[in-house]
């Protein structure tokens, strides 16, 4: 659906000045910002901040010729979701110069965005280097120096999170066996998170690795273990550039049926 530039202001404005919080037991009205919770602050503030990268983007690529080799790239490669930055350049690049503008300094975004700590976005590097990674957002990139491409799968941050003694990512993440959910919705994470490993791995051996693990979590607690083959084998949306899918199903279902739960 399209809207109109006055339809998106009055809907902003609408939420801009009917924002409240509650704060020692009273109600107030929020003067500067929206609070994070609100359904639509994400948006917003990518809307916001895509607004300044247009506006810089557009004052660049009109000299794009005379620009140096690590501001193309950075160009080329620039990617961000709210506060998170990934991009690619050369050491020559300077950076701070290209992310903040003031009076002196043609950036992207105001000054203003800068916090008490430090920038508020703050990008993560890939140097380069063969096999350099970084985690931006639930993908680890790699730099692939040696095919000139980046390489990524996922990144889950619970691997490193504990709640007591047990790693967060082990924790089941999925309905319990006994809730009243109708078993082919149950079983329907199997193939949810089959799509995410297939969107989020680059290589198969990633993809297999990540649905293992998953099956193995389901059936030790209490998944049925030929519904869960059943499930991964009815899979039917596997990318073919990663390899053949028979070949990957077959060392998938042969992974599950091995698993020792313990």
């Amino acid at each position: 659906m399209a809207i109109s530039a006055s339809k998106l202001i009055e809907f902003v404005s609408v939420v801009v000045k009917n924002s409240f919080v509650t704060f020692g037991g009273k109600i107030h009205q929020l003067v500067l910002g929206i609070p994070t919770g609100t359904n639509c602050a994400p948006e917003l503030t990518n809307l916001w901040l895509l607004s300044y990268e247009f506006l810089y983007y557009e004052r660049q690529l009109v000299n794009w010729d005379s620009l140096g080799q690590g501001h193309q790239l950075f160009l080329l490669s620039y990617k961000r979701y709210i506060d998170d930055i990934f991009k690619l350049t050369t050491s020559s690049f300077d950076l701070r110069e290209a992310l903040y503008f003031d009076e002196d300094s043609d950036g992207i975004f105001p000054k203003v965005l800068n916090g008490p700590n430090g920038p508020i976005l703050d990008p993560l590097k890939v140097e380069m280097e063969i096999n350099k990674s970084c985690d931006f957002l639930d993908l680890t990139l790699t730099l692939d120096d040696t095919h000139n491409r980046i390489t990524y799968k996922l990144f889950d941050k619970r691997r490193a999170m504990k709640v007591g003694d047990k790693v967060m990512s082990d924790l089941r993440n999925f309905p319990h066996l006994d809730t009243l959910l109708a078993r082919t919705c149950k079983l329907g994470v199997v193939t949810s998170q089959m799509h995410r490993f297939n969107r989020r791995c680059f290589y198969a051996r990633d993809f297999i690795n990540e649905t293992v693990a998953y099956c193995k979590k389901l059936i030790r607690e209490g998944y049925s273990k030929p519904e869960v083959l059943a499930q991964v084998g009815a899979y039917k949306h596997w990318v073919p550039s990663k390899g053949r899918w028979q070949r990957v199903r077959a060392i998938l279902k042969r992974r599950i049926k091995l698993l020792a739960l313990g």
